[in-house]
């Protein structure tokens, strides 16, 4: 089963940089294979180590970009004073909180000691049940967007939503919104 997927956003990759992030994999995985790695849940150490992967995008002099984001690399470089020209994907090969956890700790770990944001794969969304989740979906994105921050209250940190074809697609976030993020009752990645 295919878990969430985030994207590292980087003014560029420097050799450093990314020597740095493949420190940040080493240091808690127990095994390794090319861009896949395992590491164990946080909270059973002792558990069967769940499996990861990541992948870089090269710099690009025009910007990040993907199809239908034109304003997307505009929202971000007029909300965190950069131009994301590099990314690091990182992902879990797997689905649940504990996955989310890694990843989350991962990036953060990360992002800490670089310059970057997390852009999450979609817009962040309250904890929802089953009976509501119909509703919600049922909104456009830029009502889920401003919902979603109406249910989160008071934070610490910078999030801000992505704009695809002028609609909110993604939340893009700071290293200190992930840390507080990582810490709420509602704390998922987005799959």
């Amino acid at each position: 089963m295919a878990g969430a997927t985030a994207e590292i956003l980087l003014p560029n990759l420097s050799l450093e940089e990314r020597a740095s992030w493949e420190s940040t994999v080493a240091a808690g995985s127990t095994t390794r294979k090319g861009t896949d790695f395992w590491i164990p849940p946080s909270d059973d150490p002792s558990g069967e180590p769940l499996p990861f992967f990541w992948d870089t995008s090269d710099d690009r002099a025009d910007g990040w970009v993907f199809e239908g984001a034109e304003g997307a690399t505009q929202a971000i470089q007029d909300a965190y004073g950069f131009m994301p020209r590099a990314s690091i994907i990182v992902g879990a090969m797997c689905s649940g909180r504990p996955s989310d956890q890694i990843l989350a700790r991962l990036c953060s770990a990360f992002l800490t000691s670089h310059q970057g944001i997390l852009l999450f794969d979609g817009l962040l969304t309250p904890r929802l049940d089953a009976s509501s989740w119909f509703a919600w979906n049922r909104l456009t994105p830029g009502v889920r967007a401003a919902r979603f921050l109406e249910a989160l209250g008071p934070f610490v940190g910078r999030i801000v939503a992505v704009p695809v074809e002028g609609q909110p697609a993604s939340h893009a976030v700071d290293a200190e919104f992930l840390r507080f993020w990582q810490r709420h009752a509602a704390f998922h990645f987005v799959k």
